[in-house]
């Protein structure tokens, strides 16, 4: 079975175009994320460089429509699928990532810190980040999101600063 998926997404996960738009960039965006899921190697280096242009909708669409979707993946798939988020998203995924932030495994939490405290996303939800981000910080279980937490924390508050 995951073969033929992995058959499917390679033909489906085409070259990224600027001309994509609607569903059919959805469809792009989905058949990239599943090669991303089932392939090693170059295919699954193929498959990152398209979904990072695309842009922040990739990352959004890798976060899946709801947190148990998410959390019901592979612990392989969260990692390079928060990392993506870290990347490159945007503030559109915000309220998903604070939805995603209890993950069960530290290096997904960090990922989901580090894009919770990217200056990028501003002042975008910025006390409900800040509330997520001290929690995590306070995590007894957390240790490399807990580092990543108090730079974001430190990150947002220089940005409440200016």
């Amino acid at each position: 079975m995951k073969a033929s998926i992995l058959a499917l997404s390679i033909v489906f996960c085409a070259p990224w175009s600027a001309s994509y738009s609607g569903q059919d960039a959805r469809d792009e965006i989905s058949a990239c994320l599943a090669r991303l899921d089932l392939a090693q190697g170059s295919a699954r280096d193929d498959a990152l460089a398209k979904l990072r242009a695309a842009g922040g909708a990739a990352a959004h669409a890798a976060l899946d429509v709801d947190a148990a979707s998410f959390a019901a993946r592979e612990l392989a798939s969260r990692r390079v699928r928060s990392a993506l988020l870290h990347e490159i998203g945007e503030a559109v995924s915000i309220r998903a990532a604070l939805e995603r932030i209890g993950d069960t495994d530290d290096l997904v939490r960090a990922n989901l810190v580090a894009f919770l405290g990217a200056p990028v996303l501003g002042n975008v939800a910025a006390q409900e980040r800040a509330d997520a981000l001290a929690a995590v910080a306070l995590a007894p279980d957390a240790r490399i999101a807990r580092t990543e937490a108090l730079e974001a924390l430190r990150k947002l508050d220089d940005d409440a600063a200016c």
